[in-house]
């Protein structure tokens, strides 16, 4: 047998203590900053349909948790695509986010 420097007994101690040092959480994750943004104002247009009924209900919620103001409403989908389209005459920046669902692919 070659002769290692590490030891099975060695190895098994040191993965033991690694598995108990991650039960513990240290070292100390770090804390979520809810409110870093708190007072910014977004402006959301979701497309009409329960993905938008369900992100609509969930604002209120999510303006208390981080103190973010979300104005949002919903139009059809081929209005949605006219307005992304007309989105560099607007001065203000917009981001428009798209959900694609790909549950069907």
């Amino acid at each position: 047998m070659k002769n290692h420097p590490i030891s099975r007994r060695t190895l098994l101690a040191g993965t033991a203590a690694a598995g108990a040092l991650s039960l513990t959480g240290f070292p100390a994750r770090a804390e979520v900053q809810w409110k870093k943004y708190a007072g910014t104002k977004l402006e959301v247009i979701l497309a009409k349909g329960p993905r938008g009924d369900n992100l609509q209900k969930y604002i209120k919620e999510f303006t208390d948790l981080t103190g973010i103001q979300v104005e949002s409403e919903q139009i059809p989908e081929q209005q949605q695509r006219r307005e992304s389209l007309m989105s560099p005459i607007v001065v203000l920046p917009i981001l428009f986010v798209f959900v694609a669902d790909c549950s069907a692919w």
